[in-house]
């Protein structure tokens, strides 16, 4: 602010002074609303989902929605866990139930899941994470 300005602000009068910076709007940032949804619905299925390690209540889970325990193809020693759900994904191989509980206690994993999402239908979401 210039002398002036400072003098006339003090006085209460307005300035005649016209500034850019003041009159020209910020550039608003891009917004993706999509990644936005995506957040949200994220949350609210970490919200709603339940974490176990009892290997009856996972079996159950899985089967309950015609899923089968597999595993990513290549992945290193034991193999990174999925659930694979329909159709067989090219990049999963299947495994046999005695297996992949092996591979969950090895890894020290824990089933994290959700039984039904907001709007009330059954729910595939599913994740293994480290119980430490």
């Amino acid at each position: 602010m210039f002398q002036n300005d400072k003098q006339t602000a003090r006085e209460g009068r307005s300035s005649n002074r016209k500034t850019s910076w003041a009159t020209e709007p910020a550039p608003r940032p891009h917004v993706d609303v999509r990644k936005i949804q995506e957040c949200f619905q994220h949350e609210a299925a970490m919200s709603s989902a339940r974490q176990t390690t009892d290997h009856q209540e996972i079996r159950r889970w899985i089967e309950e929605r015609e899923g089968t325990p597999s595993r990513v193809k290549d992945s290193p020693e034991g193999g990174l866990l999925r659930v694979d759900f329909g159709e067989q994904e090219e990049r999963l191989e299947r495994m046999d139930w005695e297996e992949f509980f092996s591979v969950f206690e090895k890894s020290d994993l824990a089933f994290l899941h959700q039984d039904r999402t907001a709007d009330g239908k059954i729910s595939r979401f599913n994740k293994f994470v480290s119980r430490s």
